[in-house]
């Protein structure tokens, strides 16, 4: 597995089908039959990874926009965005 750092790019996994619910994003895997939902934090960082962004420039509006360190919010951010890969919900783009 690739190692996931603050200057790693990612985006979404086109093949899902998403929805969003009472502001909160709902997502259905059709290879799998799988279904996810994402928390408002969880939905803002789907909603900025429509297009290859790097994780760097996740936490820098995150850090912005909420009331976190750039520390807790990039150890966070990592883990989450971690999650995501290994579910196959957003892809590691290569540089």
């Amino acid at each position: 597995m690739k190692l996931i750092k603050s200057d790693t790019t990612i985006k979404q996994n086109p093949e899902l089908i998403t929805s969003e619910v009472d502001g909160e994003r709902v997502m259905m895997d059709m290879k799998t039959g799988e279904y996810f939902g994402l928390d408002s934090i969880g939905t803002r960082i789907w909603d900025l990874i429509e297009s290859p962004t790097k994780i760097a420039e996740i936490i820098e509006i995150l850090t912005n926009e909420f009331d976190v360190s750039k520390e807790q919010c990039e150890l966070d951010t990592i883990d989450f965005i971690r999650e995501l890969v290994d579910k196959n919900l957003v892809f590691i783009v290569s540089e």
